[in-house]
């Protein structure tokens, strides 16, 4: 996340002044910028200077486009090449050196101007323009006022632990600041007082900055905490003393957790857990999940290994990142949203095909539904979405299935969206099954696909380098390094491999008593990671664009799976 302190600073100034920011997402490509620039339409962009390229060639096709702002310094002979083009097409190229000192002129600068007194702070006044990932097409302009964000920012009031209440606390900052995720927790750390610690944008690097930077709070998202999981599990299934050890420890954290509610022990932190807190600077005190579920067993791992508070919310760009949130002691929160922030309401609307209702036993389950502050007043230049999402009482209908457990915590099951029917009439819903199939630690990456006129479910699967050599060497004898990625993305797609793999499903799909409709007949595994294309920026993958990038060798797993299953 390149220049991520300027894209604060320029974010604030622009609330300062009264002016509205637009995010644009920085791995989601020309394509997209192009898109939203248009969309708005934006008169001027500050940009990484690593992306002045790819600006410039669009720009031609962005007509409202005038100015491009430099977040870093240029070199003279970046500068000049660069300042050539731009004058080439009519748009005036600076630096935020350059743009702070021409604010220095006289008559340049003028100051925002005294609140008391003289005018009075506009709540309904737009304060951003927050787009959508983009999973399913083009993102979504979502409008976001004064009240929207203050009121979600009240709500989730960092109130209940001890240290953020202190100055200078520490918070990791790696997350793309276009996430409404990211933005809406950098908003709190401001309000209570904290530290923002922007890692150096390199994700292979950011155990490194932890060690520098030492935080008190590390938020993540589910595919972050689900590789965490992964690797520590890894390390309990090691064989001899080592893995009997963790596996001990983790015994008796578990049992105590449940028991008593606490996630410290004397003797196993210091002998065990020590090295695992250590990798993220040894201070970590909060840590908090979001822009997915995560599952209960990855929750609580986490609360057990890295010995503090684990927290998962619930929110949507629409309602500023926030609707929910959970209790760090409380045991049965794990796996759950937690409990409705006090500016929010929720209603569970039925979905009968899918066999949800308010009536199921023993939770209420459905479509949620959320009213309050907080909540978004459109999409910009999108009547016909908006309608669909915003009804005429002010509930936003989000497409996520929900239950209310008898405590009233709320726990994100499934989505509307993503649910397939398949060719002999059965729902299937994908992101529920991924939550499931993908906890095996050799997936670094799951998408589980279905086709309505298909009657089976197919997998593109991304295999955890270090574990796909074992799988190999395990199954055809093969010795091949885990860094010699292609001569092992080759072994991987051998037959016996994928019948490994797909045996390993079934084995999963027994455990968790699926339906057969449920269980993944065919896969298609490597050991390349997705195209930044096909990720969002809080790395949910884009499943119709996925789709079609594996076009081939999902028809392929077709092929060879349905004459598979003629046979039998």
């Amino acid at each position: 996340m390149k220049a991520s302190q300027q894209w604060q600073v320029v974010d604030l100034a622009c609330q300062a002044y009264g002016l509205v920011g637009v995010s644009l997402y920085e791995t989601l490509g020309p394509n997209t910028t192009e898109f939203i620039t248009n969309h708005c339409p934006v008169p001027i962009i500050f940009a990484s200077s690593n992306h002045l390229v790819d600006i410039l060639k669009i720009a031609p096709r962005c007509p409202s486009l005038r100015a491009v702002v430099s977040m870093d310094r240029l070199s003279s002979g970046e500068r000049d090449v660069l300042s050539q083009w731009s004058t080439s097409l009519g748009i005036l190229l600076l630096d935020m050196a350059d743009l702070e000192e021409w604010g220095l002129e006289p008559g340049n600068y003028v100051a925002p101007g005294p609140l008391e007194g003289e005018r009075e702070l506009d709540c309904n006044r737009i304060a951003t323009i927050s787009y959508t990932s983009g999973t399913t097409g083009n993102p979504k302009g979502v409008i976001l006022t004064n009240w929207n964000m203050t009121s979600a920012t009240l709500s989730q009031s960092l109130g209940g632990v001890e240290f953020f209440t202190k100055p200078g606390w520490r918070f990791m900052s790696y997350l793309p600041l276009s996430h409404i995720y990211e933005r809406f927790l950098q908003i709190l750390v401001i309000a209570g007082a904290g530290t923002i610690c922007f890692s150096c944008g390199d994700t292979t690097k950011l155990l490194e900055d932890a060690q520098v930077f030492k935080p008190h709070f590390f938020p993540g998202v589910p595919r972050v905490w689900n590789r965490v999981h992964a690797a520590i599990q890894t390390q309990m299934d090691t064989p001899g003393l080592k893995g009997a050890l963790l596996r001990q420890a983790v015994a008796a954290k578990r049992a105590n957790w449940r028991e008593h509610g606490q996630v410290t022990h004397r003797v196993y932190d210091a002998l065990v857990f020590s090295k695992v807190r250590a990798l993220l600077g040894g201070q970590v005190r909060y840590m908090s999940s979001g822009s997915a579920p995560l599952s209960g067993a990855v929750h609580e791992l986490l609360k057990l290994c890295f010995s503090c508070d684990v927290v998962q919310g619930y929110g949507l760009t629409e309602t500023v990142g926030t609707c929910s949130k959970g209790i760090a002691w409380d045991v049965g929160a794990t796996g759950t949203c937690g409990h409705l922030t006090n500016c929010n309401e929720v209603m569970l609307a039925d979905v009968a095909e899918m066999g949800y209702t308010h009536k199921d036993s023993p939770n209420p389950r459905g479509e949620v539904c959320i009213r309050g502050d907080n909540i978004f007043i459109g999409y910009l230049h999108d009547p016909e979405n908006t309608s669909k999402a915003l009804d005429k009482d002010g509930w936003f209908h989000t497409g996520d299935i929900g239950e209310f457990d008898s405590a009233g915590r709320l726990k994100i099951i499934d989505r509307v969206k993503n649910v397939v029917k398949l060719s002999q009439g059965e729902y299937v819903a994908l992101e529920k099954l991924e939550g499931i199939y993908a906890l095996n630690p050799l997936f670094a990456a799951l998408i589980v696909h279905a086709d309505s006129l298909r009657s089976s479910l197919v997998a593109i699967a991304v295999l955890d380098p270090a574990l796909a050599s074992k799988l190999v060497f395990d199954v055809l004898g093969e010795k091949i390094a885990p860094e010699d990625t292609e001569a092992l993305d080759k072994a991987v797609q051998n037959e016996k491999i994928r019948d490994k793999i797909v045996a390993g499903f079934a084995q999963v799909a027994k455990k968790n008593k699926l339906n057969g409709f449920e269980h993944i007949r065919g896969v298609f595994p490597t050991v390349l990671p997705f195209a930044d294309d096909l990720m969002t920026p809080t790395q949910k993958v884009k499943r119709n664009v996925a789709a079609k990038f594996f076009e081939k060798e999902i028809e392929e797993i077709y092929n060879k799976t349905e004459g598979k299953i003629s046979k039998l």
